[in-house]
């Protein structure tokens, strides 16, 4: 349940960004709704393409083999 909760505010709050955004770019209000389900469709689509895992798999494989320790009978951490 409060995954739910989580992403809704994420949503609206990215709505909020949208709308702050393109109403002082574009001067056009099309209404905070529509940028609920762009924002939305947005993450959809970043989900279904796998952004996210692939993302993960680039921040997670970040760490190189470690500086202490190469010296034969080293302790490894």
């Amino acid at each position: 349940m409060s995954q739910i909760k989580i992403n809704t505010t994420n949503a609206y709050s990215g709505s909020l960004s949208f709308a702050n955004f393109f109403s002082r770019v574009l001067h056009k209000h099309p209404g905070r709704a529509w940028y609920v389900l762009v924002n939305c469709g947005i993450a959809l689509a970043l989900m279904e393409f796998g952004a996210f895992a692939f993302l993960n798999k680039i921040l997670g494989s970040t760490r190189t083999s470690p500086s202490r320790g190469s010296a034969p009978g080293a302790r490894t951490w």
